[in-house]
């Protein structure tokens, strides 16, 4: 159990084990989609990956192994709505990589056995996720002995949790080396050949300066070009791939707020009295400002020019109890009163070393050695708990901010201490030995005790907003309203949200979940009754569904025309511009003659012009005094003229043959792990139930 403890002090790297390890770096990307709703037991499923049925229940078995895992993993029981939708996710991603590459995995042998499971605690090749949670806290370094001792007394555990997370831990292991073969297997069929190597020395050791000039796709009208229907096809036929879409929903939607009334300003004023009379006669100030969920300039002392502006003034030239307020700005009222003015340095270097709660006889002996002269560094490497910080240097800070709660003593031994002096001071996270390597100006700073109260509408302004939304909605239920029309003539804004597979929220509004799933519940031209969301009403139209598969040639017919019209300008101007001289183009069309130099086959980008790989690859394959072909440079058809080639050593055979094999591998790897994904036609139909 100590280890188990232990264990939960690394919170962060065990997290991310527990909601999903990366496997190799190859992440999830988003896989999406929509579902049933829980009336039959063919509308029980949460998803199909691979044409394997994901059921409701196996989804909430994993779901209930994780969150169990994550619990031990921190000691924390109760899970925030962020780490519940991590856990989630994290349950949907496993069951999608196991259903996708499991089958793969398998039939190619590609599996980790007891013995190797074994190795990978044990062995010289020690796993990824046992390096990441067996951590010690001192070194930042796996350490063994933690690990061993956390083995040895798995069954020593009564509640079994040591048992059940190790488990967890030994199937990430076993998914990550399987995956790690399988990586290897795809880079291990990469060959770098010796002309691939002779062609990129030559490419990556070759400059070109040119001049050149260009002429905007966007000068043609529309009307010199002709699209057909024919043409369109034709482009949509070849292209289809990039018409293959997930289940989406496009909704439009109107926000009723709940904005402060002039009753509710009423209120808030007697309030705002209130408040400023208790903290005018308080004799603990600061803490009535924490009490009341103040921001950090109730806490510590900081310079006037660092308080918010409205305060600066005041912060100035009023005397220690002086009250300031309340003074109300936009829907918020801002109470003060100074509670000092103290003289410290504008800035102070710190070092320190960080021990464990408790080890006040260990601080002595460590400052004993260090006031002798002993090495910081080398002390704080050795003993220090903080090993993020190198030689435990924090650098020059402003000493105001760290006065936090519970760090006061801290600051209050800074602000006190000369450049040289070595003291400890406790803390939350245990103790400090701390040295000052710098103390700058003495200037004087004021500590300002400061409430905010934000003024919310009342329960009847509530009322009346969620009233206004209902009057909305009854009038869209009319047979033939007209959404857009309605909302203008109420002078409304109308939003637009579009929702994937496996969205479960509107971008920009919190607990959106319900709208989301009316969203994959209704029918397209549906209105929504009223959502209400915080002191927010919300009616939608759901104006568009976009079913997974390829998009039909119509509903993407004008977006194909636009594609179509824009390369028919383009071929126009190549037509036009064939043939000719930048010389004779620039007089012929009136176009400046620009220049641009240092353009490489690596290169990427032309001054003036963008992103141009047609036009690079054009420059590049032209000799000196050569001139292109018109060419797309960004959003022009440009021609160039070669002025220059400058040949120079920036690369050799040795490090362009690692750097081709890496590029190689990555790409390979990457685009077979998404293609196994895109093969196991993944459907995420969970927003039904979460």
């Amino acid at each position: 159990m100590a280890t188990l403890n232990t264990l939960r002090t690394k919170g962060g790297a065990v997290l991310a084990v527990v909601i999903g390890v990366s496997l190799l770096a190859f992440l999830l990307g988003d896989l999406a989609g929509s579902g049933g709703i829980l009336f039959n037991s063919s509308k029980m499923n949460v998803g199909r990956i691979n044409g394997e049925t994901v059921t409701y229940q196996e989804y909430l078995n994993r779901i209930e192994r994780i969150t169990r895992s994550q619990q031990i993993a921190t000691g924390n029981e109760n899970l925030n709505d962020e780490q519940t939708r991590q856990v989630r996710n994290a349950a949907w991603e496993s069951i999608a990589r196991e259903l996708s590459f499991g089958p793969s995995l398998e039939n190619l042998g590609l599996v980790v056995g007891p013995e190797e499971l074994t190795d990978m605690a044990t062995g010289e090749w020690i796993s990824p996720v046992i390096s990441s949670i067996f951590v010690n806290p001192q070194s930042g370094r796996f350490d063994p002995e933690m690990l061993n001792a956390y083995v040895s007394n798995l069954d020593a555990d009564p509640t079994g949790n040591s048992r059940f997370f190790w488990k967890y831990i030994e199937n990430e292991m076993s998914n990550e080396r399987a995956m790690s073969k399988y990586m290897s297997l795809v880079a291990g069929g990469v060959f770098t050949t010796d002309l691939e190597v002779e062609r990129g020395v030559e490419n990556g050791n070759r400059f070109f300066d040119v001049t050149y000039v260009a002429r905007p796709v966007m000068s043609v009208a529309d009307s010199t070009v002709k699209v057909t229907d024919a043409q369109m096809r034709a482009y949509y036929d070849s292209h289809k791939r990039l018409f293959k879409q997930d289940e989406s929903r496009e909704l439009q939607y109107v926000v009723f707020e709940a904005l402060p009334s002039e009753s509710d300003f009423k209120d808030a004023e007697k309030s705002a009295d209130e408040i400023a009379e208790q903290l005018r006669v308080s004799e603990d100030p600061v803490q009535l400002a924490k009490i009341n969920g103040t921001d950090a300039a109730s806490l510590i002392f900081m310079s006037p020019d660092e308080l918010p502006s409205e305060l600066r003034g005041f912060a100035r030239t009023a005397e220690n109890g002086q009250m300031y307020g309340p003074s109300l700005t936009g829907d918020k009222y801002t109470i003060a009163r100074l509670v000092g003015r103290r003289s410290m340095p504008d800035t102070v270097g710190l070092r320190q070393i960080v021990l464990a709660p408790g080890s006040g006889k260990q601080a002595d002996s460590l400052m004993g050695v260090l006031r002798k002269g002993g090495d910081f560094e080398a002390v704080a490497a050795e003993y220090s708990l903080d090993q993020q910080t190198p030689g435990g240097d924090m650098g020059r800070i402003n000493p105001a901010i760290i006065g936090a709660p519970g760090f006061e003593e801290y600051a209050k031994a800074v602000i006190g201490s000369r450049k040289g002096d070595i003291f400890s001071v406790e803390t939350p996270y245990g103790i400090s030995i701390v040295e000052n390597t710098y103390r700058g100006q003495t200037v004087e700073k004021v500590q300002v005790a400061v409430i905010e109260y934000l003024i919310e509408p009342g329960r009847q302004t509530q009322q009346e907003a969620y009233a206004d939304a209902s009057k909305f909605a009854s009038s869209l239920a009319v047979k033939g309203a007209d959404f857009n029309k309605l909302a203008s003539e109420s002078g409304l804004s109308v939003r637009v949200a579009r929702l994937s597979e496996g969205d479960n929220r509107i971008n920009g509004i919190d607990q959106s979940g319900e709208i989301a799933r009316w969203a994959f519940e209704a029918g397209e031209g549906a209105c929504s009754d009223v959502f209400s969301i915080g002191d927010a009403n919300y009616v939608a139209y759901l104006s568009s569904i976009r079913e997974h598969g390829t998009v039909p040639f119509e509903k993407v017919k004008g977006d194909i025309r636009t594609v179509v019209l824009e390369k028919q300008k383009a071929n126009l101007l190549k037509e036009q511009m064939k043939g000719q001289s930048v010389t004779e183009l620039s007089e012929k069309f009136d176009l400046e003659i620009k220049n641009a130099s240092d353009i490489n086959f690596a290169s990427y980008y032309i001054a003036d012009l963008g992103v141009s790989p047609a036009a690079i690859g054009a420059i590049t394959g032209t000799a000196k005094g050569g001139t292109t072909l018109p060419v797309e440079a960004g959003m022009d058809i440009a021609v160039f003229e070669v002025e220059n080639v400058d040949d120079r050593m920036e690369t050799n055979d040795k490090s362009e043959r690692i750097m081709l094999q890496s590029l190689a591998e990555t790409n390979l790897q990457n685009r077979a792990y998404n293609a196994v994904f895109e093969l196991a036609d993944i459907r995420d139909t969970r927003i039904r139930f979460f």
